[in-house]
Order: structure tokens, then sequence, then C-alpha cells
């Protein structure tokens, strides 16, 4: 069989299968239930230092069982690359990875090289729309939608393939096992998302998620599974790690973004918030004038805290600019009355993250730790104010833009025309 046109199994599509020199027989250890009682064992990770009290051991139960949906999710719906379809992975309830709570993170389409494919749809109005290239090693590409010409209805087509195409096209670079679809929005109540999807032209028959499973290939799916839970736990355990030894309340300089190490258009620093419930931290810092940026707090484990009933992220359509160009962000238990808020949700140790895409200057904070009651005599005059019925209708603006975001399919192949 011509190899351009051999249909591709979902474990070989997500780099799941054998290595080289190594072998297993998946249908006897399906049968025998040694898959299942390996995929059982993700949960060592509550063992891990993060773990250290109740509320985060209850988080940490919650992060494996996200860990287990997106698995699962990216399995079981699986459209291999010779017929593929954009699936989302993560929602208000599953986030891994401290997902981004500016926009849908996590849409992915399985693709290779070895085809070529038409991307198309309509234009939205989000902040950006963002297209990742991944392979084995992590990121391999990144491409904007404004790159490309868009029709004065909105409409856009734009090719893929290793060899050059005329008109919109993105090259396809050699190793590419997925396609990431970032939308990412400022004003989340009136920037529309944009209707993406994907098609390998001339494609026909039934998606792989759909047909009957060959008995081997689910064993093999089945073992995949249980190293991809483990290896996910891993990999964001040991990322955490990196700067939680830099010590609490500081944001460590220089840091790559997880799998792609370091990015001309995108940063992330991270650090962890340590503070005892009479305490809050203070971030000032000159927010960038282009691009997208924001800041926002999560749980140990490294989930957002959530962002649509909790005030825990601002960027920089929401974020207030003091009258002397400074940004001041306050992250704390309780709600101070300043617009500039970031809630814990009460958790005495989490994660603060700042988000720079496309833009010129990416600030350091000054960070302070002060007691919760000085915050109003420490902050200007000027620093803008919210009221309890304040905050109540901008969290409520939340909530129902959050609802809007993912009353949306979760595979573009559930669509009625």
């Amino acid at each position: 069989m011509d190899p351009r046109t051999r249909p591709t199994s979902a474990a070989e599509a997500l780099g799941l299968a054998d290595q080289p020199g190594e072998s297993r027989d998946y249908l006897a250890a399906m049968r025998s239930g040694e898959t299942w009682n390996e995929f059982c064992e993700g949960a060592d990770m509550l063992a891990s230092e993060f773990a250290g009290d109740d509320l985060e051991r209850g988080e940490g139960f919650r992060n494996l069982l996200g860990y287990l949906s997106q698995a699962l999710t990216r399995t079981l719906y699986a459209c291999t690359p010779d017929a593929p379809a954009f699936v989302r992975g993560m929602d208000d309830i599953v986030k891994v990875g401290l997902d981004n709570p500016d926009g849908i993170n996590s849409t992915s389409a399985q693709v290779s090289e070895r085809f070529v494919y038409r991307l198309f749809g309509t234009a939205g109005k989000e902040r950006y729309v963002e297209f990742v290239q991944s392979g084995a090693k992590g990121t391999l590409s990144n491409h904007y939608l404004d790159e490309f010409h868009i029709g004065p209805d909105g409409a856009f087509e734009i090719m893929l393939s290793a060899e050059p195409r005329p008109g919109n096209w993105i090259p396809l670079q050699p190793g590419v096992k997925s396609l990431l679809v970032r939308q990412i929005q400022y004003d989340w109540e009136n920037e529309p998302l944009s209707d993406v999807r994907i098609e390998r032209p001339g494609a026909s028959g039934v998606p792989y998620c759909l047909r009957t499973p060959d008995p081997e290939e689910v064993g093999r799916e089945l073992a995949s599974l249980g190293r991809t839970l483990v290896a996910g736990a891993n990999y964001w355990l040991d990322y955490t790690r990196a700067f939680a030894r830099e010590g609490p309340n500081i944001f460590p300089k220089d840091q790559p973004l997880a799998m792609s190490g370091y990015s001309a258009v995108r940063a992330a620093p991270k650090g962890m918030f340590q503070l005892a419930a009479d305490e809050s931290l203070l971030l000032e810092f000159t927010p960038p004038k282009e691009g997208f940026w924001s800041v926002a707090v999560g749980d140990i484990w490294f989930r957002s805290i959530d962002p649509s009933h909790r005030h825990s992220s601002l960027n920089g359509f929401t974020a207030k600019v003091d009258s002397d160009g400074l940004c001041r962000v306050v992250i704390a238990h309780a709600d101070p009355g300043v617009a500039n808020w970031l809630d814990t949700a009460g958790h005495p140790r989490g994660h603060m993250i700042f988000r720079f895409v496309r833009t010129e200057s990416r600030p350091e904070a000054k960070i302070q730790v002060i007691p919760h009651a000085e915050i109003a005599a420490r902050l200007p005059p000027d620093t803008a104010r919210v009221t309890p019925q304040e905050r109540a209708k901008i969290i409520a603006g939340r909530a129902r833009a959050y609802a809007r975001r993912y009353a949306r399919p979760m595979t573009s192949r559930w669509r009625a025309d």
C-alpha cells in the first residue's frame, strides 16, 4: 500500500506505538487485565509534595480525573491524519497545564506531512487565532490567522502541505503529529469566536473513532492510556518543580515554555504564591500596549482557579492601569475592593502566571507581600475600586461568557452543515 494513503491508527498518530526494540502482546495484556492495572497506577502522583493537605489532595484527584478525561477524549474521539477532525480536549471542568482563561486552547487534530489538508471557516473577532504544529519534542511552528488573506465576509481557506501551494499556505513540518488551534479573547462578552474546520480533500470512509475496533488495537490503546496518564502527570509535576525550587512569591527569570522552549512570539513567566490568611501579594508592572497579555492564578496542581465564577484572571482589556502608567494587581484570599483582584479561592499556595503573545515587551513585576488590612493604604488614591455589587455583576458576565464559549461542538465532526 502506498505509505501516503495507508490508514494511521490512533496509537501511531499519538506516538504511542512500540518503540524500536520494544515488543508486546497487547491482546494478551488486554485479556488478562494487565493493561487496566497499569492504567490505574497513575494515582501515585498524589504521593508528591504538592498533596500537602486535604484541599490540595482533593484538587489532586480532580487533576488526575482531568488527565484521564483528556486522554480518553483524545483516544475515543480520534480522527486519524488520513481523515482528521478537530477535537477539544479541555473546557471549564477539564483543565491541564494552567489553561489560559481567555479562550479555547485545546482544539487539535491529528495530521501528518504525508497528506494535504484544507483549513477553512469564518473568522471571528477574538484577539488572536493561532495554529500550532507539534511533534514528539514539542512545538514545530506557530502561525496566526491574521497573517493570511481573509475575505470581506470573513471566509478563509488555508492549505497545509509539505510542498508549497499557491495562495494561503502553511508548510507542514517534518515529524508533525498534531495541529492545535488557540482562540483567545480579550473582551469575553463581545468578541465572537472564529469557526475553524479541517479536512483532507478526497478523504472518504468511516472516521477512525467510529470504525469497528480491532481487538489488538484496543489493547494497544488501553496500554498507551496508562502510559499517557502517568507521563502527563509526571511531566507537569516536574515542570512545576522547576520554578517551585526558586521559592514562593517570585517570578523566576528566563523560563522556557512547556514543550516548546523559548519563543520569539510567546512567553509565560510563572511562579508560586504562598499566602497566610491575613496576607496579600501586590504585583506592579508596566503593561504592554500591543499584542496580548494576561495574568492569572491557579491551584498547586497547575490548573486555573475557576475563571468563570471566580475573579482569578485579568488581561490587557479587563485590567485597570493607574495614572502613573503602572498596573497593580492584588492576589488575595478576600476581595480587597480593588478592580485588579485575583481570587485565590482559599488556596494558601498555588501558581501565578503572566502570558505575553506578540508583545514588544515582557515586563517584570515588582512583588511585595503585604498585610491584607494595609492594601488600601499601599495603593495610589486613583486606583480603580469596585463595590461588592459591581464585582457580582462582573463575575456574572464572566459566567455568561464561559457558558457561551463552550456551547459549541467538542469536535468538528458534529456539524449541521
